[in-house]
């Protein structure tokens, strides 16, 4: 179905390209199916691209991409691009962005077994984002945030090693707040 939302034989040439056109392939199928609004869908899949010929550039092979290749393409959109005003409210053409980056993301783990086996702290922000996302229903742009929060204090507290809980302390959370401070005031 990429001919419904992609006339252009040029584009088709370009999916056909992408390391991940499997993918938009079967989501363009899935949108027209289900009768999504066209610009939506042609938005999401375009997104979907970008991230395919990002990994394309850089050489990543679809067995080696993890979520730190996908925060780290969604790291190169700055907010005021993204976002538009209208009729006094703000709607954020990230949530797509989002949206397509975290189905491929789906599809590359489902179709293309990862080589690097996760860390301890990896697992446990994944376990994290799954309980903002599904229990407290946030957007992906808060779970962006709250997960680079965690990851951040994790890798602090546990670098590369077993998670422990019990072994964080008041003294070592405000000394860690205070390094961050340091960090961000000098």
């Amino acid at each position: 179905m990429l001919e419904y939302y992609f006339p252009q034989e040029v584009m088709r040439a370009r999916i056909a390209q992408n390391p991940l056109s499997v993918c938009i392939e079967e989501k363009s199928r899935r949108f027209y199916a289900e009768s999504y609004y066209s610009r939506y869908a042609k938005g999401y899949l375009q997104s979907m691209m970008r991230f395919g010929e990002w990994l394309q550039q850089k050489e990543l092979p679809l067995c080696q991409v993890t979520l730190v290749h996908a925060r780290e393409f969604l790291s190169g959109f700055d907010p005021p691009e993204l976002s538009i005003q209208s009729c006094g409210t703000t709607t954020h053409r990230r949530q797509p962005l989002f949206a397509a980056v975290r189905c491929a993301m789906a599809w590359i783990n489902e179709h293309h077994t990862p080589i690097v086996s996760p860390s301890p702290v990896q697992v446990s922000v994944e376990q994290y984002t799954d309980h903002l996302r599904h229990n407290r229903g946030l957007c992906e742009g808060s779970i962006f945030h709250h997960r680079q929060g965690l990851q951040a204090a994790l890798n602090a507290f546990f670098g590369d090693g077993e998670i422990d809980l019990t072994t964080i302390t008041s003294e070592r959370i405000h000394s860690y707040i205070d390094r961050q401070h340091a960090t961000h005031t000098s």
